[in-house]
């Protein structure tokens, strides 16, 4: 992995849930923005919302260059209001040029919320 400078563009993808795994969507989502990200020469980001998520973690971050982990007992079910405030909060925090999410009836609600 190449070194990650701090004055390159970022690349935000949200992970969704699906069980206790992570949604297909998701590593669509990844593969696009890699290519945004080699496009660009930017960094790949991955954003996971829930609970008790280390596995998921784990098995995410080989796809991506950073990983956020928002781990709380306050997301492990899926809020719109909870997790549109905590995404907010995160995209301060990682100021990414770009935030890819799927078109799901989550992220829908999701999105209405923030």
């Amino acid at each position: 992995m190449e070194n990650i400078s701090e004055d390159k563009g970022r690349i935000l993808v949200l992970a969704e849930r699906e069980g206790q795994g992570i949604a297909s969507i998701t590593f669509e989502l990844l593969g696009a923005g890699r290519k945004i990200a080699s496009d660009l020469k930017a960094i790949l980001n991955i954003a996971l919302l829930g609970h008790e998520i280390s596995d998921v973690t784990n098995k995410t971050a080989q796809f991506a260059d950073e990983v956020y982990s928002l781990d709380h007992p306050w997301l492990a079910n899926f809020e719109p209001d909870l997790y549109a405030s905590a995404l907010k909060q995160l995209c301060q925090k990682v100021n990414p040029d770009t935030f890819l999410m799927g078109y799901t009836l989550n992220n829908l609600n999701l999105a209405m919320s923030a």
